[in-house]
């Protein structure tokens, strides 16, 4: 049976930094060459135990054209073509913060 190699992948939380901060702080030493996925979790401050999806902060799209630029910039990836599948979601809980994760896909 053949092993399957390890994908290569970034993922991080973070509850005091900006999106673009985040992304400018974790960036990789060399960029990735093969395609992506990319998720993406923001949490906005809210007076409740249970998180809710929310309605604050930018559009979906708007957060994902952000995300795709900055990766570029910050060397995640060489071109935007790379990213294959992008999720994003919105909430709103106690804990609020930016959860990113990326990894490589065949």
């Amino acid at each position: 049976m053949e092993n399957e190699k390890e994908k290569r992948k970034i993922e991080f939380w973070t509850e005091s930094m900006t999106i673009n901060e985040a992304i400018a702080r974790y960036s990789p030493k060399n960029p990735f060459t093969k395609m992506v996925k990319v998720s993406v979790r923001c949490t906005y401050q809210a007076q409740r135990i249970t998180s809710k999806p929310s309605t604050q902060g930018m559009n979906v799209y708007a957060i994902a054209s952000c995300i795709s630029s900055l990766l570029i910039e910050y060397g995640y990836i060489k071109a935007e073509r790379q990213i294959t599948k992008m999720e994003i979601e919105k909430l709103e809980s106690e804990r609020p913060g930016f959860v990113f994760f990326m990894q490589e896909v065949e």
